[in-house]
């Protein structure tokens, strides 16, 4: 295998975004060297606990 096979297809950045007593969760990637939003989900309440207990 070459190191071209072993280069990334992608390379994603996931972002947790507290706004108004709710949790978003936000995956960006990088295109043409600025960030592009992929994808923005709100996050059940259960899972938004266990992030802020970790604050």
């Amino acid at each position: 295998m070459s190191e071209l096979d072993n280069q990334p297809q992608s390379i994603s950045q996931y972002t947790l975004f507290e706004y108004e007593d709710k949790t978003y969760l936000i995956k960006t990637t990088e295109e043409l060297g600025r960030l592009k939003v992929m994808n923005v989900e709100e996050l059940p309440e259960e899972i938004r606990n266990y992030f802020l207990k970790l604050e």
